[in-house]
């Protein structure tokens, strides 16, 4: 009895130290992901503040920074999502879609800002391609893989 005790209190402790990890390296990744955006914008603002700047270089250090803003907020919701998640108070609202409805303003978003950073977005949509699913839920995985994709420098989308 004494046995089976101390095993399952090792299985115990073992699955603690499991979240806590995950837990921490949750953590580091929210800080990280937070922290980007954040000194981006700082370094622009810092930089209008400290020195003139042409007004065409003024729209793109705004739209820079309009951009990173909004990608606090995607950050931002999808925690609280993952939150919701977890006390099983998400449910995903399933309904017939069009991929191309879905993923082209993300595209639209992002185009100027990787035009700026000389990225190259190439598009091969098929206007037509149904699917079932939650649009908010599919609008940020687009927006996250987009994201992830021109990180690269070349970005490629079908």
């Amino acid at each position: 009895m004494v046995l089976a005790g101390v095993y399952v209190m090792f299985v115990m402790l073992k699955k603690e130290l499991k979240l806590e990890s995950q837990q921490k390296n949750f953590i580091l990744s929210i800080t990280h992901e937070l922290k980007s955006p954040l000194a981006s914008i700082k370094l622009y603002l810092q930089t209008l503040l400290s020195k003139p700047v042409p007004i065409e270089k003024q729209k793109q250090f705004f739209d820079h920074s309009l951009y990173d803003v909004e990608r606090l907020e995607r950050l931002v919701e999808n925690v609280l999502e993952a939150a919701r998640m977890e006390r099983g108070e998400f449910h995903y609202n399933m309904q017939p879609l069009v991929v191309f409805n879905i993923l082209n303003p993300c595209i639209q978003k992002i185009k100027s800002y990787a035009e700026d950073e000389e990225i190259d977005i190439k598009v091969a949509l098929d206007e037509k391609v149904e699917i079932m699913g939650d649009p908010h839920a599919l609008l940020s995985v687009f927006n996250n893989l987009i994201e992830k994709a021109c990180t690269n420098k070349n970005c490629v989308i079908f």
